[in-house]
């Protein structure tokens, strides 16, 4: 890690390894499943998980590029910097096997929803990345 941060606590792994938004998104799927008493499947389950930590970490990577040992401010993009290729490697096969888990599970309605959530969240990502990160006017 960065010598300018320091070692990174243990309270903050979570977030480092891209980890406390899929945790979260679980538990919210699996409170509306019961409040709406949707059955899910396994599948639903690591879809979901696999889909939060890919936009997570590859958010994450994506702004580690901008940075160097000398301006990186938090842990998470220290460890982004510092891990890059085998995170991208990480990262290539969680998408290969959630690609694999979804061509082997999901229903055609269920693909078309996901493609639809997939061009939105590639949107606000490559909009938050490239267009308007360093404007003032921008949202979060």
């Amino acid at each position: 890690m960065s010598t300018k941060l320091g070692k990174t606590p243990w309270w903050l792994w979570l977030t480092v390894l891209s980890l406390d938004a899929p945790i979260v998104s679980l538990v919210w799927q699996a409170m509306f499943a019961q409040v709406l008493q949707v059955h899910l499947h396994l599948h639903h389950i690591l879809l979901l998980g696999m889909s939060v930590w890919l936009a997570y970490a590859g958010d994450r990577w994506i702004e580690a590029w901008s940075l160097n040992e000398g301006t990186v401010q938090t842990h998470r993009h220290g460890f982004a910097l510092r891990w890059r290729w085998p995170l991208f490697t990480l990262w290539c096969g969680v998408l290969l096997c959630a690609l694999v888990i979804a061509f082997r599970a999901l229903t055609k309605t269920e693909w078309s929803a996901s493609l639809t959530m997939l061009a939105l969240t590639l949107a606000y990502l490559l909009s938050h990345q490239w267009l308007h990160r360093a404007h003032l006017w921008r949202l979060p």
